[in-house]
């Protein structure tokens, strides 16, 4: 039951009367108050049933037993010798729960004591926010090292709402509210008239020494009286059974003759529902074939179409692009590529010829290596005999310098210097036949460079003419 209807939940009194900050919570919708007499039970449970149901704060309201003289200011600021308030803003709330969804009805008023005056407004949180929870009816301010609550003004609070429920300030728009949103009766009128009858049952007067009849004596005085207008729907409706009441012992006299007629139709109508259940059997099955053999022609219908619709496009775009083409064609007939082809072969066949040359140039050159490597190593080995041999000569022209010294032999220093120039004109000879060699190989290691820088010119020009080519014959052209 509880997830069909909204059931209390809690009361919430904030700096209201003795109360600074006081949440009730109710079990089940149900709630306890035990108190001894004076301690603000009747109070409490006031501000729950009726006020924050219609926002009517009259005085007899507030009063269990029917009194005048109790003020909303009064209950508000409480007694001056305790609270010591001579002007406060306060709150009073309600919430109800079903499921998981909440809904909060409350009222805002600020009070003077010396005036004896009361400003109100109304307002109701059906986004669910929950008062204590995501949403609070004051401020906090840290005043001398200590956090204080300070309730919300009236704009703060219609600011705080937003768009997340209602703020008003009239107590018959608060009505309607709590009407529209908790109970749902067609008129507030109806609506006020349970509020009464709350009232009512509230009475001290009904204590335990009540009898049944009591109580239903104190709901029929708490009901309205029933006026002409009220009873004529009523007597109408009396008269129309009556009147209902003549024809419907018509009606049975006539429906036992129709009784009668149904039985002779009946079997006639068997029979002819048959005969046309038959033929409704043959037109079903005849239409049922012929509703597949039109779905199977229309399937295949619109499989031509969608064909016949991609051949005419596919033949557009052929004629297109063969129109390209032919522009193209005449475009490149006169282009480079033609004479590129040729000098592709030209230079194809100087390649070739140039590789054949360059291999024998290789082989050349390798024989000539082989060749200048020994002449190296032999010249290298001469050297050394060479060197050798001076050392020789130069130690048999010392020992001789010192026989003919001793032999007192003159002729032995021209003999010695024609000597020496022998060896220099050899050497020169040797030189000069040393340095032709290796003239001859310097031409031709020059000539086998000459022909690899030949051969990377053909493969530079090679390749541009293949760049050149290339894009045309990614596109598939022919040219012949």
């Amino acid at each position: 039951m509880s997830a069909q209807r909204y059931q209390p939940n809690r009361l919430g009194l904030f700096n209201f009367w003795y109360h600074t900050d006081s949440v009730f919570e109710f079990a089940n919708g149900k709630l306890f108050v035990r108190g001894a007499n004076g301690s603000g039970k009747s109070v409490t449970t006031t501000m729950a049933v009726p006020i924050l149901l219609d926002g009517d704060k009259s005085p007899v309201r507030l009063d269990p037993f029917g009194g005048k003289s109790r003020l909303m200011v009064d209950l508000l600021l409480g007694e001056k010798n305790i609270s010591q308030k001579e002007e406060a803003t306060g709150y009073l709330f309600f919430e109800y729960k079903k499921g998981d969804s909440y809904l909060t009805f409350g009222i805002g008023m600020q009070g003077r004591r010396n005036e004896r005056s009361m400003d109100y407004w109304y307002f109701m949180i059906n986004d669910g926010r929950r008062i204590g929870h995501e949403f609070f009816l004051y401020d906090e301010e840290n005043v001398r090292g200590e956090i204080q609550k300070f309730p919300l003004t009236k704009k703060q609070l219609d600011e705080k709402i937003g768009r997340g429920g209602e703020f008003t300030t009239s107590s018959a728009r608060y009505s309607e509210m709590v009407n529209e949103y908790l109970f749902g009766f067609d008129s507030v009128k109806t609506f006020k008239e349970l509020i009464h009858i709350l009232i009512q049952l509230r009475s001290p007067k009904l204590s335990r020494d009540t009898k049944p009849n009591d109580v239903s004596n104190l709901l029929s005085d708490s009901l309205p009286e029933l006026t002409d207008d009220d009873l004529m729907p009523m007597i109408k409706t009396i008269s129309a059974i009556d009147d209902h009441q003549g024809k419907l012992e018509k009606l049975d006299n006539s429906l036992q003759y129709l009784k009668a007629l149904q039985a002779a139709y009946q079997s006639y109508n068997e029979h002819r529902l048959y005969e046309i259940a038959q033929k409704n059997v043959e037109i079903e099955n005849q239409l049922r074939r012929s509703i597949k053999a039109l779905e199977s022609d229309q399937k295949l219908l619109k499989q031509h179409e969608t064909e016949i619709a991609e051949l005419a496009e596919l033949l557009a775009r052929l004629e297109t692009e063969k129109l390209a083409l032919e522009v193209k064609e005449n475009h490149l007939r006169g282009h480079k590529v033609f004479s590129l082809r040729k000098q592709k072969a030209q230079y194809e066949e100087e390649i070739e010829k140039s590789q054949k040359a360059f291999k024998s140039l290789t082989e050349f050159w390798d024989s000539k290596r082989l060749k200048l490597e020994s002449v190296i190593h032999d010249q290298k080995q001469d050297a050394y005999a060479k060197e050798k041999a001076e050392e020789y000569i130069i130690e048999i022209g010392e020992e001789l310098a010192e026989i003919a010294k001793q032999t007192f032999f003159t002729a032995h220093d021209q003999l010695l210097a024609d000597l020496e120039e022998g060896r220099e004109e050899e050497l020169d000879l040797y030189r000069k036949n040393w340095e032709e060699e290796l003239q001859a190989h310097q031409k031709a290691l020059s000539l086998i460079r000459k022909l690899v820088q030949d051969v990377e010119v053909c493969r530079l020009r090679e390749k541009d003419a293949e760049s050149s080519w290339r894009p045309l014959k990614r596109k598939g052209k022919n040219f012949k």
